[in-house]
């Protein structure tokens, strides 16, 4: 509407009396006219187009729901860059540990035994059918409730009294960044159409939770995981697991 709005300005003013009365002035005067006019006109509307365009952006940001769209972040140096990658790999950044995946499902974190009504993968990443990388994450609180979920890039956060209602959860359209009361930071980046990273801490239940950050993947309390500095290769095409808790 904006951009039939300033063709509409621009041809108005230029089929208008004044400015038929002004070509029969000096030739410099009336190319003035429809220069200065001209621009003026065009230049306010690309203002609008673009303020509306940043509200527009600013609105999606704030919605709970919505897709993670892929940026085009370099893959940041780590313990992988020993093994060269092959054509197709999927790349997960967990803090200090990264995972490369080549099948069609990398079940970076899943329950070995988990209850008849619990999806098992908390964490995964699998291949769309162009050959980027899907993510999919579920992610609980503290007591149980639902923070985050997230299907095939698909994301919807149950945001509730335990987030800040003013704090936006995406910095921009390829990130989702939440906060809890007690400091827990949860950050996802789709870094590029074939690597994510993931940070933060998945709850098991209120005593039982992985935490994922630059010192590693740590089960706690019971103690058990993977040191920063470990490349996980996994390359079974019908899918691998990286980390199985019981």
């Amino acid at each position: 509407m904006l951009i039939v709005g300033i063709a509409w300005g621009v041809a108005f003013f230029l089929t208008s009396g004044f400015l038929r009365l002004q070509k029969w002035s000096v030739k410099k005067t009336y190319r003035g006219w429809v220069t200065g006019v001209t621009s003026v006109v065009v230049a306010l509307g690309v203002f609008f187009i673009i303020e509306v365009h940043s509200i527009q952006d600013g609105r999606e940001l704030l919605k709970l729901n919505g897709i993670l769209i892929p940026a085009n972040d370099p893959d940041p140096p780590g313990p992988c860059d020993k093994y060269p990658a092959r054509q197709g790999a999927l790349k997960v950044y967990l803090g200090g540990v990264n995972v490369v995946g080549y099948g069609t499902m990398i079940r970076v974190i899943e329950l070995l035994h988990p209850p008849s009504d619990t999806d098992p993968v908390l964490l995964g990443i699998s291949r769309a059918s162009d050959g980027s990388a899907a993510l999919h994450a579920h992610a609980t609180g503290k007591h149980g409730e639902v923070v985050a979920d997230i299907d095939r890039n698909y994301f919807r956060i149950r945001r509730n009294s335990l987030f800040d209602p003013l704090s936006a959860p995406r910095p921009d359209k390829s990130t989702i960044r939440l906060t809890d009361d007690d400091g827990n930071e949860l950050t996802v980046r789709f870094m590029n159409s074939r690597s994510i990273s993931f940070s933060g801490k998945l709850y098991l239940n209120d005593r039982t939770f992985v935490q994922i950050d630059e010192k590693g993947i740590w089960v706690h309390p019971k103690g058990f995981g993977i040191s920063p500095g470990h490349c996980l290769l996994l390359s079974n095409p019908n899918g691998a697991g990286a980390i199985g808790i019981e």
